[in-house]
């Protein structure tokens, strides 16, 4: 597990880093992407990885789980979106992928603007399962089988079942200032019925 910390004392490498040192000299082409990712990644006009994405992608790349801290604005979204969706361009599936959950609707709603930018050129299908939206439409959104399923923790009961009958491969965890790249969701973590 990889740790990486924006606090403005010591990045995960070790060197210190000022909190307005948050875009790197990194160009997302210097991580091996998929070549369809860095054209979308392009159309969204990042150049350079922040350094929250700098320390985290590759790690994920690589298929280990990895523990981000940092501030709002420093592109957590894209620290696990961009090797979520590189994964998947590696081993298409037709079932869900991932399941990013959040705590709040407005991060639910951000982090899936976010998976849709990056995602849409490339076939990419999410949905946003959250309080307030009619539970019987979200229910058909999820039998259609979306790549990526975004949700609140409250909404969570509505994919439990994707757990239980799909191939899920990666689940994302997203707070405010953290987040967690998980990978093979174990089955531990399914827990009761």
């Amino acid at each position: 597990m990889m740790a990486a910390s924006e606090d403005g004392t010591t990045a995960a490498d070790g060197s210190s880093e000022s909190p307005d040192d948050v875009i790197t000299g990194s160009p997302f082409s210097s991580f091996g992407l998929h070549p369809s990712l860095l054209t979308s990644i392009a159309s969204l006009h990042w150049t350079h990885a922040t350094q929250i994405q700098a320390a985290a992608i590759p790690s994920a790349l690589e298929g280990r789980d990895v523990i981000g801290l940092a501030e709002t604005g420093s592109g957590k979204t894209g620290a696990f979106t961009v090797p979520l969706l590189h994964h998947l361009l590696e081993a298409p599936q037709r079932s869900v992928f991932a399941v990013i959950l959040a705590p709040t609707r407005e991060l639910a709603f951000q982090i899936h603007e976010v998976v849709q930018a990056l995602g849409r050129a490339m076939g990419v299908s999410s949905v946003c399962v959250v309080g307030g939206v009619d539970s019987a439409s979200q229910a058909i959104a999820l039998a259609r089988n979306p790549h990526v399923v975004v949700a609140t923790v409250r909404r969570s009961y509505m994919i439990l079942e994707l757990y239980r009958h799909s191939h899920v491969c990666l689940s994302v965890f997203s707070s405010r200032d953290d987040c967690w790249i998980i990978f093979k969701t174990p089955k531990a973590f399914i827990s009761a019925k």
